[in-house]
């Protein structure tokens, strides 16, 4: 199994890492570790070159806008990028949970586009954190074209799915623990619909533990309640279910099939 958004590299698994790390390995997971500022990369791409299991991505989270020079950040990403063996840029996007637009779009927006024009560079796929922005998240996508992109903890509706299908880019919706929230019934219905070349899921660990687990520290070890609800919800076989999942991961991200 594949767990394509996952953050065990951060402090929160400092007293479990090793222990979890085994039992990834002793079950067969397969992990991608994604970075949310300079150092949480380098601590991400640090952690992936130590087991073969795991693999790393490098971005900056819009959240971080406050706290960046664009520039600096531009150069710092390049040169990781440049130096160790990244599978996906990001994540990166827009996030307006706490924030109204009009207070960040531009400082986030200025971000994101520094992320997507390096995927564009280096001919990586482009990891998507898009939170009460679907509409500036599509009106900047829509202006380039040949993106790999993978939006992350999709949490959209089916309306949703079919408009960033009109994309010159190739789409892949991936979801979290999310989906089996008894109040996510809109993202239950999206998921049927999604196209089965362009599924992924993830766990976003250590955050949004998949029901029966709510509220616990999430692994990529509770990934398969997370598959076992996707399954439920498309009425397919779970193993049949695995084996799409799996390879729709490799694929997006360019891993040896």
């Amino acid at each position: 199994m594949f767990d394509t958004h996952c953050h065990i590299h951060s402090q929160e698994f400092d007293a479990n890492r090793d222990e979890l790390l085994q039992a990834l390995q002793k079950n067969s997971i397969q992990a991608i570790l994604v970075g949310t500022s300079i150092e949480d990369s380098k601590k991400a791409v640090e952690l992936a070159s130590q087991y073969s299991f795991l693999s790393a991505t490098i971005g900056v989270h819009p959240h971080e806008y406050e706290k960046i020079d664009i520039n600096t950040i531009r150069k710092d990403l390049n040169m990781l990028l440049q130096t160790n063996p990244i599978i996906a840029v990001g994540e990166t996007g827009f996030d307006f949970y706490y924030h109204k637009p009009e207070e960040v779009r531009v400082q986030q927006e200025a971000l994101f586009r520094v992320h997507i024009e390096l995927a564009l560079a280096f001919s990586k796929p482009l990891i998507i954190h898009t939170r009460d922005s679907f509409e500036e998240t599509f009106q900047v996508l829509s202006e380039y074209k040949d993106l790999t992109v993978i939006l992350h903890c999709f949490t959209g509706t089916s309306d949703w799915v079919y408009k960033f299908n009109t994309l010159s880019h190739r789409i892949y919706f991936s979801f979290s623990g999310i989906i089996t929230f008894n109040n996510a019934v809109s993202i239950q219905e999206t998921v049927k619909i999604v196209p089965e070349n362009q599924l992924l899921v993830e766990t976003d660990a250590p955050y949004l533990a998949p029901v029966p687990h709510r509220g616990q520290q999430n692994t990529p070890l509770f990934l398969l309640y997370t598959i076992n609800k996707i399954a439920e919800l498309r009425q397919i076989d779970i193993q049949k279910l695995t084996e799409i999942l799996d390879y729709n991961a490799k694929k997006a991200f360019s891993i040896d099939i």
